[in-house]
């Protein structure tokens, strides 16, 4: 998803020119991590989101940083109802930066904004999701409770992990 918003949206000036995001297998049966575990490895790479405007409007959100030089994925409806909106992104070390909207892609919810300053972040790491099967534990960082607070960890269980579709024409 990363990869076509940043080759394919409005704003893009060639900002990001990777085009491959090397996606780790799922370990091994008993080398699964805790719910500690994995809020320890992956933590670091959970942002929070400020959203605003000259006009006062804001509203927070999350995002998961996907580069080293600060591209953040995060969800393409955290700016729809703020005009001409403006970014700040918080980095679990307490760090605050500056980001611009670089593409966004209704469908699928997904949007990728870029830190302005010049940064050397922790990316997190990206699975493959056809390896994810139905009965799987799997855990959710995020900040639901504010832009510059700790991300908070859920754990649940896959119960269908990818919805099949198929197309007829007539």
């Amino acid at each position: 998803g990363g990869y076509f918003l940043g080759m394919n949206g409005a704003n893009n000036n060639n900002l990001y020119s990777a085009t491959d995001l090397e996606l780790v297998d799922k370990p091994n049966d008993g080398q699964t991590l805790t719910a500690a575990g994995v809020y320890k490895d992956c933590a670091k790479s959970v942002v929070g989101i400020l959203v605003y405007n000259s006009n006062g409007d804001m509203g927070h959100a999350s995002g998961v940083i996907y580069s080293k030089d600060g591209y953040i994925v995060t969800n393409d409806h955290i700016y729809s109802s703020i005009s001409a909106a403006k970014f700040k992104v918080y980095t679990e070390d307490g760090n605050e930066y500056n980001a611009v909207y670089v593409a966004g892609d209704t469908r699928s919810d997904l949007a990728i904004i870029k830190i302005t300053e010049s940064v050397s972040l922790t990316p997190g790491v990206f699975g493959d999701s056809e390896q994810v099967i139905t009965g799987e534990s799997v855990c959710a960082i995020g900040r639901p409770n504010g832009y510059n607070l700790a991300s908070t960890l859920t754990c649940g269980t896959v119960s269908v992990p990818k919805v099949r579709q198929s197309i007829t024409s007539s």
